[in-house]
């Protein structure tokens, strides 16, 4: 089934827009599709010849003419137009953890960061921390990334991150303070293996949110609460 290999295209297709600074609508469309994609349990495939794309919520006529277009000539323009002017040592660097494509793109715009040691030179020479919104303790999380990524037996594969991410999910459901809960970062956009594991809540008590966090049963370290 070719369910997961457009799924992967899709995600990588809002990288690449979100990398050359844009956001909204078509970036979550992209990510949508490739969330419905990789749940899918029918082959794309099959749909596809039978005309039953548009059937699938998140899945309108753009979406399913770029995928009939892939499977039918193994190209997706869109794609290509969309990574098209990015060095695809920019890409790698999302899969560090913490690192997501806003950041990237800054340092890439203003620092000339294209690949790994690119990022460990600007962190090196203190130049990272000093870009607007990043600072000290960003750095130091990027670095711990960095860490987890360069040593990938302490990275979890994608079912299995998926897995724990809706255990802490049900679990901060309890709170009534909470009112949306979504997974994010490298989980949401489906990469193979996951370091770490980002949740955002949205709520009416952000102290209440951050104590039903903390209390999870399975909690070992605290780096910063607030």
């Amino acid at each position: 089934m070719k369910n997961q290999e457009l799924a992967k295209l899709f995600n990588r297709i809002a990288d690449a827009l979100e990398l050359k600074g844009e956001t909204g609508f078509r970036v979550l469309a992209y990510r949508k599709a490739a969330r419905v994609l990789a749940d899918l349990a029918e082959d794309v495939e099959t749909l596809d010849s039978e005309g039953r794309l548009e059937t699938i919520p998140g899945i309108g006529s753009g979406i399913a003419k770029k995928i009939h277009e892939y499977l039918t000539t193994g190209r997706m323009k869109k794609f290509e137009e969309a990574t098209s002017g990015l060095p695809r040592e920019l890409f790698a660097l999302l899969d560090i953890p913490g690192l997501g494509p806003k950041t990237i793109r800054l340092l890439h715009d203003r620092l000339g960061v294209k690949d790994l040691a690119g990022l460990k030179r600007v962190i090196a020479d203190g130049s990272f921390e000093k870009l607007p919104g990043l600072g000290a303790k960003k750095a130091e999380n990027i670095l711990r990334g960095i860490g987890l990524t360069e040593h990938s037996g302490e990275r979890m594969l994608l079912n299995e991150a998926l897995e724990l991410a809706e255990r802490i999910i049900r679990f901060l459901k309890q709170e009534p303070a909470i009112k949306r809960l979504a997974y994010a970062g490298s989980l949401r956009r489906g990469k193979e293996t996951i370091g770490d594991i980002d949740i955002l809540a949205t709520g009416s008590d952000a102290v209440a949110i951050v104590k039903r966090f903390l209390s999870h049963p399975q909690a070992r370290r605290v780096t910063s609460a607030g």
